[in-house]
């Protein structure tokens, strides 16, 4: 019966990582459209990717 709560808990922890590796990927496909409409954003948007992907890695491993 332990084991099982530990799992829920665990589990519950690890969704918002995956919402924001999902949310990650999605925003990033949308940036890939919007490149081929708009390159002249294109450094914009890879500076805006690079720092959402450190902000989601770097509360990854604060856990």
């Amino acid at each position: 019966m332990g084991e099982e709560l530990q799992m829920a808990r665990s589990e519950e922890e690890g969704q918002p990582v995956l919402l924001s590796i999902i949310s990650m990927s999605l925003y990033h496909r949308f940036i890939a459209e919007s490149l081929d409409a708009q390159n002249r954003l294109s450094s914009l948007h890879l500076v805006i990717t690079v720092v959402a992907f450190l902000s989601i890695y770097c509360s990854f491993t604060a856990r």
